[in-house]
């Protein structure tokens, strides 16, 4: 037996329908509507013949006696009978002798030839006028002979109508077999099609409610027993699926809470942004810091909660668009803010057109920093010492030996002006060396907070050489190499050459001390700072780099050199390869930390034996003015006059009584106090004659800037000289910001101390 698919199944039914329709139809209608033919027929020629043989023989007689007027009356009343549409009478020839009926011509009214030549009676259906009669045809006789013919037309719309009325009885009685047989087929339909459609519909509905035990009961061999059987398999596929991926999203919840429960545990502030600043996901650190809920945070923009990313609005597009990080150090993320962050911009890799942000707290971290950098100054000047020492005698013995020498010929009476003049020169020259290397050592110990601004990088080195020529072993030659005459960089010149010496004590190490034979002492220290265009290639190597102009600042020494495991630990802090008590390890540390805050690369390079060589790399920045980043004034050497008089505070006698006789000569009239409380002591007493205080910062008893204060008390209008040998002191600057009107830093000269009480007079 054949399996026939839903499609076959569904043709043979139309099909058998439609042809047991079509037999039933002819099998009943074409004999139906016979019997009715026939029976009609029958009863009319019935009729017919009974009326034609009531009045034959009147008739036949008529004929032979040629009565035309009494046929004719006869034949009215023939025409009578319901029915009859027409009659006539013909004589044996089949010539009409009279008509009675609607014709508009007797030459239609013939007898056909088969009747005149058979006789007896005939009969055949035709249309006469838009009716359908039927036409009877009767030889009279009289004695067994033919007398004539009666012709009878005889109406058969009734049979028409029978026929008609039969017709639609059969399609009534048929449509009620057809309804029938419909409705069966119908509910067969619904068997075999629209039942499992609809089972397979709720199925559907509850599989996809997430109920995937669900499973279609259909046993058939047929479409839709297949249609089952893939059904169930591919619910089956999907119920193993749905676990699997059910069990790997809950894996992914789970990991996702663990995640996020990381990540909100975090000190740092987390913060994802797209490609419009907008914030599309952040940390519970970074609520707590912007004081809102996650939904408040969610799609508003991170500059109206963190002001200082307007500024680096552009920074954050490149990121999203180049795909490379940017590190910002020590920014402070609101004007009225103290804290420093460090701020770190990654893209997000998964998708292009948005970042991550984490911001870290480093206020701390920068306080032990700045403390750390301030302890390797200290053993940077440890380290200096000795040669410091060494250069600071050769200045005393200059002062000193010059000093002894004028005393001796003054008192042998042997003083002339040569001598003398040769000898101030001396003492003059001594002393403004001992200035310059006191200064570098105050620069070089000085604690303050990193001030950037426009530096020339050949300046910074001229000083830092000047150090170590006075410092480092006389073994050892320093060069310098300047590309162009200025360098200018956006730095803190204080930090740079921090950096510098402290590569450089390093590089005299190597060439000294690591040396276990002293006969090997000695070698090269080259300086030099010349132009270099960071391309492509040169940012694929440093990430915090960019394409553009930069100084390159290369430090090359002949020592001992490294290998590359040391080369890969240098920049650790406390790492050092030096003998116990000749370093910390925090110089190099120091070094790399103060340049990548800078924003600038530091590379080395080395081999055992063969030195070392470092390559500092700061962006160049433009002059705006066109000149020097050190214009040196010239000093002048004049002595400028002046009138009033001046109250001089400080502690050191020999300062005192300096400024006593530089301020007489200057045609000043002066007192004097030891300490503060002295000073603030005559300052009431006589402050209606005093035109000025020359002020000593530190000071026992009383700091300078509490003298101050009260001296402001006693008189608004006091005008003060603030005199200091620390510039950077904090004390130095919180008078400053108190109001003292001037400044000048110790040791100062007759013509700088003159001039700056000039100043203050006439400010």
């Amino acid at each position: 037996m054949f399996d026939l698919g839903l499609k076959q199944k569904a043709l043979i039914s139309i099909l058998g329908i439609f042809t047991l329709f079509s037999l039933l139809f002819t099998a009943t209608y074409i004999p139906f509507q016979n019997q009715i033919s026939d029976y009609i027929l029958d009863r009319n020629k019935l009729l017919i013949q009974t009326l034609i043989e009531r009045d034959k023989d009147p008739i036949a007689n008529e004929i032979f006696d040629h009565s035309d007027k009494s046929i004719k009356i006869r034949l009215k009343d023939m025409l009578r009978v319901d029915g009859v549409l027409l009659i006539s009478v013909h004589d044996k020839k089949g010539e009409i002798i009279a008509f009675e009926g609607p014709t508009t011509s007797p030459d239609e009214l013939t007898i056909p030839t088969r009747v005149l030549t058979r006789g007896g009676t005939d009969s055949n259906i035709s249309q006469w006028q838009d009716h359908t009669v039927l036409q009877y045809f009767y030889e009279i006789k009289a004695i067994g002979e033919r007398m004539g013919f009666i012709q009878v037309y005889f109406l058969l719309d009734d049979m028409m109508r029978y026929k008609q009325y039969s017709f639609i009885f059969l399609m009534v009685f048929l449509t009620s077999i057809l309804l029938t047989l419909g409705s069966a087929g119908n509910y067969l339909l619904s068997k075999m099609v629209t039942e499992p459609i609809i089972t397979l519909r709720d199925l559907m509905l509850k599989i996809q409610a997430g109920d995937f035990k669900q499973r279609m009961d259909i046993h058939r061999a047929d479409e839709f027993g297949e249609l089952a059987s893939s059904f169930n398999g591919m619910v089956n596929n999907l119920d193993a699926s749905y676990s699997e991926i059910k069990q790997k999203t809950d894996q992914i919840q789970s990991m996702r809470s663990y995640l996020k429960n990381i990540i909100d545990s975090m000190s740092s502030m987390v913060i994802s942004v797209d490609q419009y600043a907008k914030i599309t996901a952040l940390n519970q650190a970074a609520l707590n810091f912007m004081g809102m809920d996650e939904q408040e945070g969610i799609g508003k923009n991170i500059c109206s909660f963190i002001p200082l990313f307007e500024q680096y609005r552009s920074n954050v597009q490149d990121v999203i668009q180049t795909g490379t990080p940017l590190e910002l150090y020590q920014q402070k993320l609101a004007e009225n803010q103290e804290k420093l962050y460090a701020i770190f911009i990654s893209p997000l890799t998964a998708d292009a057109q948005g970042a991550v942000i984490r911001i870290d707290d480093v206020s701390e971290l920068h306080e032990k920093d700045e403390q750390l950098k301030q302890a390797q100054k200290m053993e940077t000047i440890g380290t200096l010492a000795g040669g410091i020492a060494h250069d600071f005698n050769n200045i005393l013995s200059g002062i000193v030996g010059t000093a002894s020498l004028l005393k001796y010929t003054m008192e042998s009476g042997k003083l002339d002006d040569k001598t003398l003049n040769k000898s101030i020169g001396t003492i003059e020259i001594s002393s403004r060396r001992a200035s310059e290397l006191v200064k570098q050592l105050l620069a070089l110990s000085r604690k303050q907070e990193m001030s950037i601004g426009k530096i020339d990088l050949n300046e910074s080195i001229r000083h830092v050489v000047n150090i170590c020529r006075n410092s480092f072993d006389k073994s050892i030659e320093i060069r310098e190499i300047y590309e162009h005459e200025l360098a200018m960089s956006n730095a803190d010149s204080s930090q740079i050459e921090q950096v510098l010496l402290n590569i450089c004590i390093n590089a005299s190490h190597a060439m000294t001390i690591m040396h276990r034979d002293h006969n090997d002492w000695g070698g090269i220290l080259s300086l030099s700072v010349t132009s270099f265009l960071a391309d492509k290639l040169f940012c694929e190597r440093h990430s915090n780099a960019v394409e553009g102009n930069y100084w390159c600042i290369t430090v090359v020494d002949s020592g001992v050199g490294m290998d590359d495991t040391t080369i890969k630990k240098i920049f650790d802090p406390f790492y050092t390869t030096k003998e116990y008590g000749l370093g910390t390890g925090l110089g190099l540390s120091i070094v790399y930390s103060t340049i990548r805050q800078h924003n600038g690369i530091v590379e080395v390079s080395s081999k055992p034996g063969n030195g070392t060589t470092f390559s500092i790399y700061l962006l160049s920045a433009e002059r705006e003015d066109g000149s020097s980043a050190t214009d040196v004034q010239s000093e002048a050497t004049g002595l400028t006059f002046g009138s009033g008089t001046i109250l001089v505070i400080d502690d050191e006698a020999i300062v005192r009584n300096m400024a006593e006789l530089i301020l007489r000569q200057a045609g000043y009239t002066v007192l004097l106090a030891k300490d503060g409380e002295e000073g603030l002591q005559l300052f009431r007493e006589k402050s209606s004659e005093i035109s000025a205080v020359l002020l000593d910062l530190v000071m026992p008893k009383m700091h300078g800037h509490e003298v101050y204060r009260h001296l402001k008390e006693q008189d608004p209008e006091v005008k003060v000289l603030m005199v200091s040998g620390f510039i950077h002191d904090e004390r130095a600057r919180k008078a400053l910001s108190m109001g003292v009107q001037g400044f000048l830093q110790k040791p100062y000269t007759l013509a700088s101390l003159t001039d700056a009480i000039d100043t203050l007079l006439h400010s």
